[in-house]
């Protein structure tokens, strides 16, 4: 075996290895929390291709609905009352006054800016 053979073998075996082990490292499971379920309806009305309205009430149930469905719900811990557009594009609005443990809503990141304890 020449040493080329060997590099060959060693380059198949880097590229085998660096796309078959993503795949078999399982990912941290984290709390559902506001953040999740923000990205998970962002997500739908991307895939959907239309506008979505997600809804927490203070006690933490949360729905995902278009204008006449319920598509997705569920319950988290929540800060509080929050209202949330999205439209088919990934663009999100908060159509709710900003709960108090938040200082203000990153429309560009899709994601509230907490305040600090």
């Amino acid at each position: 075996m020449t040493l080329l053979e060997v590099l060959v073998v060693m380059a198949v075996l880097g590229l085998v290895t660096a796309v078959v082990l993503p795949a078999l490292v399982v990912p941290p499971t984290e709390p559902a929390g506001i953040g999740q379920v923000v990205r998970r309806a962002r997500g739908l009305a991307i895939a959907r291709a239309q506008t979505l309205r997600l809804t927490v009430a203070p006690d933490g149930r949360w729905v995902v609905r278009d204008d006449a469905f319920a598509i997705d719900s569920g319950a988290i811990t929540a800060p509080g009352r929050i209202e949330l557009w999205f439209s088919p594009a990934g663009h999100c609005r908060l159509a709710s006054a900003l709960p108090a443990s938040w200082t203000a809503w990153d429309v560009t990141q899709c994601r509230a800016t907490e305040r600090a304890s």
